[in-house]
């Protein structure tokens, strides 16, 4: 009985001692997987970068950073833009005004879904879905509060 319990309480130790032992390690490891790297930020990153640098809005950058089909519903609100009447989101998506401040704070994150979550100051929130290959991303659609924007653009400019 008496090693019995003297077994355990090696067992015990040991077990402790592996964990104080790697318990930082793994923690260590996990950090340096925190997506602050992944390319899909890095664009998103690079995105508004560019557009504070140069002042320039989303009607003439997401033209240079999006997929085909998002290419189509950006094409598409141009098209109505054109002739006088409004759809889609009528202002700058990417910074939700319709009178852009450049030099608002802006947030960046990436959530459970890999989507890179665009926080503007404190009053909108924006994700972002990407594809990728190899380090070169391009915007598939962005979600604002209303939803899907290619969806919205698609279905309000036709």
């Amino acid at each position: 009985m008496k090693n019995r319990l003297s077994i355990k309480l090696s067992i015990r130790r040991l077990t402790s001692l592996l964990l104080l032992v790697f318990l930082p390690l793994t923690l260590s490891m996990a950090a340096d997987k925190t997506p602050t790297d992944s390319p899909k930020l890095t664009t998103v990153q690079s995105l508004y970068a560019l557009s504070t640098e140069k002042q320039l809005g989303s009607e003439v950058l997401l033209e240079r950073y999006s997929s085909e089909s998002f290419k189509q519903a950006l094409a598409l609100e141009r098209q109505v833009a054109e002739t006088g009447m409004v759809c889609g989101s009528g202002g700058d998506i990417m910074w939700q005004s319709q009178d852009t401040d450049f030099q608002e704070a802006v947030t960046f994150a990436v959530d459970a879904e890999d989507r890179v979550i665009v926080q503007l100051s404190d009053r909108d929130t924006l994700s972002y879905v990407l594809s990728c290959e190899a380090e070169h991303c391009l915007i598939e659609d962005i979600y604002d509060f209303g939803g899907s924007v290619k969806e919205m653009m698609l279905t309000d400019c036709q």
